[in-house]
């Protein structure tokens, strides 16, 4: 028999999901043997003057599983939904409100490609952006490293001024608003890039020879915030899916046109947590454009936490083993 649908909105997703449950239980999914491994779907994209419209997806039959996301983002707001699906029966399992999965997701990722590539005992982050994504990404990170002091700009002064003291309080550290990239990004451990710039804004001379940059943002065709030095500067490029980045990126669309032998530099999230000893030290970028596979890695595990109950939580994590389960 087919089990009923799930409905579940943000909050219901926000009571069962953890961050640290999402970072642990992607870290586990990603870094996986391929044959294990969920597998994404290409990025479908749609845009017109004043918005885009997305769908992502992936299955992993390994666990029976399959989902996609769509969304819609407009200069007048946005709105998201997830399908799961089992993969075995073909039938529906859940529609999801996603906005608290996508929030969860990007923060989850960004903090994997931070522990992935970053020292550990970096106390030092700049944030540039304090749009509707810099609050997650900043929790991400603080979830991975021992920050102790960030800096953040955004071209808005108030916007910087008010989200700083508001991080401040939240997160218990030094936030201070910087009046210029530049002032951000000096002498810092690691960047997070998370807007929606058009243009380049993050140069290579205002930047440590062996900084990590996050770059979160500018996931649409046109929009860039890296400036091409950054990217030819860079000794190692990690991305969520190689793929897709060099489709939907324009700094790296851009870098691989200079250079047709870049590709040979980027290499997969994945990969780089199975085997860490491929980030090369110096400069170094991750570049996420979206995965199918990370959300259906957390949409399954806010679907069996749902079923099972939160009572049984613990082994609701389907990438755990029987051996981790006892």
């Amino acid at each position: 028999m087919t089990p009923a649908v799930r409905c579940l909105d943000d909050a219901e997703v926000d009571r069962l999901l953890t961050l640290d449950d999402a970072v642990t239980t992607l870290r586990r999914a990603l870094g996986s043997e391929p044959a294990m491994a969920p597998v994404s779907m290409p990025k479908a994209l749609g845009t017109w003057p004043d918005g885009s419209l997305h769908a992502l997806g992936a299955h992993w039959t390994s666990s029976g599983y399959a989902g996609v996301k769509t969304w819609i983002n407009t200069s007048a707001g946005a709105q998201s939904v997830y399908c799961l699906f089992d993969t075995a029966a073909g039938g529906l399992l859940g529609i999801f409100r996603a906005r608290s999965l996508g929030r969860l997701r990007t923060a989850a990722v960004g903090a994997l490609g931070l522990q992935a590539m970053v020292p550990a005992d970096t106390g030092t982050l700049a944030l540039l952006g304090t749009g509707r994504q810099a609050r997650a990404q900043l929790a991400g990170a603080a979830a991975v490293l021992p920050l102790t002091r960030v800096r953040v700009w955004s071209p808005t002064t108030e916007h910087r001024t008010s989200f700083s003291a508001a991080m401040a309080d939240e997160f218990g550290i030094e936030v201070i608003p910087a009046g210029s990239v530049a002032d951000a990004v000096r002498d810092v451990g690691a960047v997070v890039t998370v807007t929606r710039a058009r243009a380049p804004f993050l140069r290579a001379a205002d930047l440590r020879p062996d900084v990590h940059i996050n770059a979160m943002g500018a996931i649409l065709p046109g929009a860039a915030e890296l400036d091409a030095d950054v990217v030819r500067s860079a000794r190692s490029v990690v991305v969520d899916d190689v793929a897709s980045a060099l489709e939907n990126s324009t700094e790296l669309r851009t870098a691989l046109r200079d250079d047709p032998g870049f590709s040979g530099r980027v290499s997969p999230l994945g990969e780089v947590l199975r085997a860490p000893g491929v980030v090369r030290p110096g400069l170094t970028i991750f570049k996420s454009v979206g995965l199918g596979a990370c959300d259906l890695v957390l949409a399954v595990r806010v679907y069996e936490a749902a079923r099972l109950g939160a009572a049984d939580h613990t082994r609701t994590d389907p990438t755990t083993t029987q051996a981790e389960e006892k």
